[in-house]
């Protein structure tokens, strides 16, 4: 994928048009002619090679020392980053209707270990009106442990997404 403009594209959004005013960015495949808006554009994934199962194929409790990132989880097991997954923590405010507050409300987004979140597309998905990243106290309310460490969720409290990516794994 390049980030070139395209001369034109119709969408369900509108009409794209090349010029130097505006605010949009086009990304274009020259060989299979997609384009889209870049805050809506998909990616095609390269295919990770499996890793080998192991034990009986359950889940198993892995005591990770001094691993708090998802690089450093990958050093430590001697796999590459696309082999694992992550889960990044947020605070989303959702606007109140018919009277009601604004409230903050937890969100859970988990992706591949080699990816990184499209903050613009978490908003839109959302429907929110701001993002931050869950604080040392919020990260202990919804995940029941510190940062870098997944506990037991309350799906409950949280909107929990994940990305394609991982349900094609």
């Amino acid at each position: 994928m390049r980030r070139i403009p395209a001369p034109w594209r119709l969408t369900v959004a509108g009409v794209h048009v090349y010029t130097d005013a505006g605010e949009d960015l086009i990304t274009s495949c020259p060989i299979c002619g997609y384009a889209a808006n870049l805050e809506k554009a998909t990616s095609r994934l390269d295919p990770i090679v499996e890793m080998e199962p192991t034990g009986d194929g359950m889940p198993e409790s892995v005591f990770t020392p001094g691993c708090g990132a998802i690089a450093d989880v990958a050093a430590f097991f001697k796999i590459s980053p696309d082999s694992d997954i992550k889960c990044v923590a947020y605070m989303a405010l959702k606007r109140g209707v018919a009277g009601k507050p604004d409230a903050w409300h937890g969100v859970a987004v988990f992706l591949r270990g080699d990816h990184q979140v499209n903050e613009t597309k978490l908003l839109g998905a959302l429907g929110a009106a701001e993002l931050r990243t869950m604080q040392t106290e919020e990260l202990e309310r919804f995940f029941n442990g510190p940062a870098g460490f997944l506990g037991r969720l309350d799906s409950n409290q949280m909107t929990i997404r994940s990305k394609m990516a991982l349900r094609l794994l």
